[in-house]
Parts: structure tokens; C-alpha cells; sequence
């Protein structure tokens, strides 16, 4: 679980009693993010035996939206433009801290910082139709730009989509990200501020050489993450062959070189009856 709150922030819970639903549920790691702050890690009940805790605060403001800080070193200050975002996402991110932009499509609270620093998005966040997207006019001045009557910014592109929800925007947000050269990552969180939302749905899978923060954190940096609607969704493996000589090379979130023929594996458990769709430079390349 990417995506938590507490009673320093939007949430009614105590940090003890937040962990404690992580640790019933099986869960191997626990982000709090509370608003501009840095007091859930800094609770001396932010402790366990069994799930790997990742400090971590939500940082920014409704009008021009929040980020998803893991692992600061210190509590940054909040930006005014868009200029001094980008400077603190690098102060951050050189600390050894992450930064993903929060519910991008929300219509309270959508993406409208101009940088191309961040470590990733946050694709999906609480139920998948459960808040609806955005509309063009609701995007702020800055992403009302228009070329030859064309869209040019991502998250406007997202918006021009009204029939999704803010989450199948922030997803199409992410891929055109992805398509203007962007590395981007992805992950999911539930948002959950107390029992009556439940946690990890969805859930954020992440490949990790060890059940550790650095391990953790070191996973997610380099993309190698999945998002699944819960603990009971579908999960999923892709990796890949170089040269097709039936050597596994690389997983999610891996690099393959140029001009070498690569062989793509993919394997989905828990999803009878539903499709694999398989998407290439933005565009639908193969379903199954």
C-alpha cells in the first residue's frame, strides 16, 4: 500500500491502528502520506515486525497538485511555480527520495505543474470508476494550450477523454508521458483513511532483490512495479529474452538494446475470462 493517511492528515486513525490493518492483511510494505507533513513517520508508533514502512508525506496543494514524496530526507518547502517544483524534485530525488504525481485527473487536486523530473505517476488511486474524470474546461490555464486546434499537453490530451474516469485518464496521462520520452513509473494506492475504505485496492506489486526500504525503494525506482485492483486481482509476470536464446534477461521495468531481436514472455494468474491487452507507442499492438 502506496497511499495512506492517518489522524495527521485526512485520516481517523491513529499510525499504530493504520499499520496494524497492513500487518492483518499480509502486506510486505506501508506508505502514510499526510499533507505537508512529516508527523506519521515521526510517531513513535510508526513501528513494525512484519511490513517494511516507507516514510513518507503528500506535498502540495489542490489548486495546482500534489505529489507523492517517498523517502525524504527533510520536510521541502511548498513551490509556487513550476520552476522551483522542479528544483525541489531534484534536491529530493538526488537525496535519495522518490517523487510520483498523485491522481493526476482528479477533479480536485489535478496535475498542473510544468516538470519532467518526476520518478513516476500514480496511475490509480482509489476505485477505478469510483471518481470521475476531468473536462478540458476544468484544466487550468496553463494545460488550455492549443496548436493548430490540437492538443499538445499531456494531461489536456487526458482531459479531451470524458468518457473515463479520473483513473483510465491518469493511465492515458502516463502513456503520453511515456510517448514524449519520459521514464516514467507507475504505481497504485487506495487513499484509505480509515476502515470504511479498504486498504491496498489496489495494490502496487513491486519487484524488489529484498524485503527492505532500500530494497523497496530501490525497486520502484527503476520502474519495476504493477498495479492490481487488490490482493485478490490478477497478477502478473513480463520479462524478456535478448537475442532469443531462451535466457530470461530482464522483467518489468527492464532495458533491452536497440536492433536485437528480444522475445516478450507474459504470464497473468487470477484473470479467467477477462484480456491481455498489450499496448505499443500508445497504440493497441495485440490482445488475447
Amino acid at each position: 500500500e502506496l497511499h495512506a493517511h492517518s489522524k495527521y492528515g485526512v485520516g481517523t486513525e491513529k499510525v499504530s491502528r493504520v499499520i496494524r490493518r497492513a500487518e492483518k492483511l499480509g502486506l510486505d510494505f506501508l506508505a502514510i502520506l499526510d499533507r505537508n507533513t512529516l508527523e506519521a513517520p515521526l510517531d513513535p508508533e510508526f513501528r513494525s515486525d512484519t511490513v517494511v514502512l516507507i516514510p513518507a508525506m503528500e506535498w502540495g496543494s489542490d489548486d495546482k497538485g500534489v505529489a507523492l514524496v517517498y523517502s525524504p530526507r527533510s520536510l521541502p518547502m511548498l513551490p509556487e511555480t513550476s520552476a522551483e517544483m522542479g528544483a525541489m524534485i531534484r534536491t529530493i530525488r538526488r537525496q535519495g527520495g522518490l517523487v510520483y504525481a498523485a491522481h493526476p485527473c482528479y477533479p480536485i487536486g489535478s496535475w498542473n505543474w510544468n516538470v519532467d523530473d518526476l520518478n513516476g505517476i500514480q496511475a490509480w488511486c482509489m476505485g477505478w470508476r469510483s471518481v470521475p474524470g476531468i473536462t478540458v474546461n476544468a484544466v487550468n490555464e496553463y494545460n488550455r494550450i492549443l496548436v493548430d486546434d490540437r492538443f499538445v499537453h499531456p494531461l489536456a490530451k487526458a482531459a479531451n477523454l470524458p468518457g473515463l474516469s479520473s483513473n483510465g485518464q491518469s493511465t492515458m496521462y502516463w502513456d503520453y508521458e511515456l510517448n514524449r520520452g519520459l521514464r516514467l513509473g507507475v504505481i497504485g494506492g487506495s487513499q484509505t483513511g480509515s476502515r470504511k475504505v479498504r486498504m491496498a485496492e489496489p495494490v502496487t506489486y513491486v519487484y524488489a532483490m529484498e524485503k527492505s526500504l532500500q530494497g523497496i525503494l530501490d525497486g520502484i525506482r527503476l520502474g519495476r512495479t504493477y498495479i492490481s485492483r487488490g490482493l485478490d486481482g490478477p497478477q502478473i509476470d513480463w520479462v524478456g529474452d535478448i537475442s532469443d536464446d531462451d535466457t530470461i534477461d530482464v522483467s518489468i521495468g527492464g532495458v533491452v538494446p536497440l536492433d536485437v531481436e528480444t522475445k516478450f514472455y507474459c504470464r497473468i494468474r487470477g484473470a479467467k475470462g477477462k484480456k491481455l491487452e498489450i499496448m505499443l507507442n500508445g497504440s493497441p499492438d495485440a490482445s488475447k
